[in-house]
Order: structure tokens, then sequence, then C-alpha cells
């Protein structure tokens, strides 16, 4: 990181200059005071984090409000851009097809299926009619086997037939009451299926109906909400991926870039510190005795050296509410020890021809 030097030797020239003039004063108008010409700053830096790719300006350099100072790397920045982009264009790519209507393939397609699941639902009543008979069937044999095997059974007390008849008619009944649990299985499943084979048919029946007669409003509704908030997701994108570039917020000059290209940035690192032109003023110190002539807002005039011919205009935006002792740049023991209140003039014109740290004459009349 770069580091900024204040010249020693400035300030001896600033202390020398002001002291000349203090002499000057004691002869000349009294409401005449002097100060160095300071500028506020701007720290510029970035929203997020990163490494700088480019600096594109150098300190000395005067620059505009929106000129371009530094960029970041920024790959997942237009990762997120672009999925931003392909997503918008999903959604508006929906929201034209619900509001066009179904295609008349789509419909085809769907009366195929609604032919495909009545085709079922017959195959599926034949198949529980069939289970139905089989079901009487299993019933009537049932009753049947149970009816032999009782009167082997009656039989068999009366030793009239052997054991191994009795067991072979107790074999047909417990295989005819087999068969006639599995008939009731059968019609159960039957049952389940034309049920499913019925849903899937009015299902694919309503489908038809909707692609015939196009979207719904709450169709289009929802598939415009779905385009807005894509719409809403890519500026969002946009302005993360516009992070990644660092503009200038005034207009003014470099004063220093404080980072070098390749350095990685901390959140709110101040990368380039501009000085802003157009705040541009002077600090004067006054005696108490002045305070009642003069107020905020109050029109100025100030002179250089190097303007003799030019009237500067400035406004009094500042004046302290509590005094101090006067500043070291006041040359002599004396005027030190006096308490002064600090006074603050913005310069109005001339901008360009002021520079900060010219001395400037500031009249109080």
């Amino acid at each position: 990181m770069k580091k900024r030097i204040i010249p020693i030797i400035l300030l001896l020239v600033t202390l020398s200059y002001l002291g000349y003039k203090k002499v000057l004063s004691k002869t000349s108008n009294e409401n005449t005071y002097y100060g160095i010409v300071e500028v506020e700053t701007v720290n510029a830096s970035f929203e997020i984090a990163g490494r700088i790719k480019e600096i594109f300006v150098q300190e000395g350099q005067e620059i505009k409000e929106g000129d371009k100072l530094a960029s970041l790397y920024s790959k997942e920045g237009e990762i997120k851009f672009e999925m931003a982009n392909l997503s918008k264009e999903g959604a508006l790519n929906e929201l034209d097809r619900v509001k066009e209507g179904s295609r008349r393939e789509e419909i085809d397609i769907q009366k195929a299926l609604v032919e495909q699941a009545k085709s079922q639902v017959e195959q599926g009543q034949a198949l529980l009619n069939q289970a139905r008979n089989n079901l009487n069937i299993a019933k009537i044999n049932l009753d049947y086997k149970r009816k032999i095997y009782e009167d082997y059974k009656e039989l068999y007390d009366k030793n009239s037939i052997s054991k191994f008849e009795l067991d072979n008619a107790k074999n047909q009944l417990d295989l005819a009451e087999k068969n006639y649990v599995n008939a009731k299985e059968q019609l159960n499943f039957a049952q389940s299926q034309v049920e499913s084979f019925n849903a899937n048919l009015k299902a694919q029946e309503a489908k038809l109906k909707l692609l015939t007669s196009g979207a719904t409003d709450n169709m289009i509704k929802s598939a415009s909400i779905g385009a807005e908030q894509a719409e809403k997701n890519l500026e969002l994108s946009k302005i993360n991926i516009d992070k990644y570039t660092l503009t200038s917020p005034i207009d003014g000059i470099v004063e220093t870039v404080n980072y070098n290209k390749g350095e990685f940035l901390q959140t709110g690192s101040p990368i380039v510190t501009i000085l802003d032109k157009n705040n541009m003023y002077v600090k004067i110190f006054v005696p108490e005795k002045v305070l009642p002539d003069i107020k905020l807002g109050q029109n100025v005039i100030l002179k250089s050296d190097f303007m003799k011919d030019k009237n500067i205009k400035g406004e009094i935006v500042y004046i302290s509410p509590e005094a101090e002792f006067t500043p070291m740049n006041i040359v002599t023991k004396e005027d030190r020890t006096k308490l002064v209140f600090a006074v603050k003039v913005k310069i109005l014109d001339h901008l360009d021809s002021v520079k900060p740290g010219m001395l400037l004459d500031v009249l109080l009349d």
C-alpha cells in the first residue's frame, strides 16, 4: 500500500509567509485575515472485497463524476449475471407460450392420451366383470365342495366310506376355499384398477379441455409474476456485477492512489482519495469582538497575491461555538496566547484557478 509523505518544507514556507503577512497587517486593514486553501477529500472504496484487476487513474489526474477508477476480478459475478439472464429469457418464453395458448401438436397428443385412458377404463371394466364372474364361480364351487364334505363326514361317521375318501373331500374343500379367497382378491384389485383408470381419464380430459380452451387468467398471472421475478433477479445481478467496477462519486482531482494492481482489498478499503474541487475552503481565526459582525451565509471577498486583479467570492459556512488558543501558525508569542474563534469560508468561484495550499486574504468588511 502506498503511503503519503507531507513535506516539512511546505509547512515552513507557509509559516514564513504567514509571518510576513502578519507583519504587514500591522499597517493594513485589521478586518483582513489570512488562511490556506484546504479541500474536502473523498475516499473511494469498493462495496465488496476482491483482488484489484485494473487501476484507471493516476495521482494528480482530473476526473469527472462517473469516471472509472478501478476494477476487481469478477468471474463469479459474471457467471451469476449470465444465469440470471438465462432465467429471465426462460420466464419470458414461458409467458409467451401461456399467452399464445397450446399448439395443434400438443392438442393432438393430449387427445391421444384421452383415448388411451378410455381404452384403459374399458379394459379395466372388462377385467372387473371377469373377476366378478370368477368370484361367483368360486362361490358356487366352494358351496358344492362344502356340501360334499359334510355328506362324506356323515357317511364316514356311519362307517360307510373310508378315511381316505373323507380326507380327499376335505382337500377339495380347502382348495375351493383358497380359490374363493384368490377370486375375492382379484376382484378387489380389478376394482382399484378401474378407479385409478377412471381418475386418469378424468385428469386427461380436464387437461385436454384446458388446452383447447386456452390459458386461464390465473395461469397468465402466474407466468407474468415469474417473468417479473426473473427481471428483478437480473437487475440485482446487474447491480452486483457493477460493484466490481469503482467509479468516481464526484468531479475532482486524484490526490492519492492507495493500492496497486493485484493487491487484495477488504470491503470499504479506500483505494483512491479524491480532492473535491467544488468544496474548497479557507479557515481563519477571528477574535471575539468580530463575532457580532459576522453570520452564517454571509458573503465575503477573498484575494490572492497571484490573482491581484480578481476578487474571489466566498461564503461563511461555519463559525466555531467555542474559543481556542490561536494556532501555531501565528508568529508572535503574544498572539498565540489570545483566544480566537475558527471561521470556515467556502470558496464559491474561480475554482479552476484556486488551488489547495494557496494563501488567501479574507476581507470581512
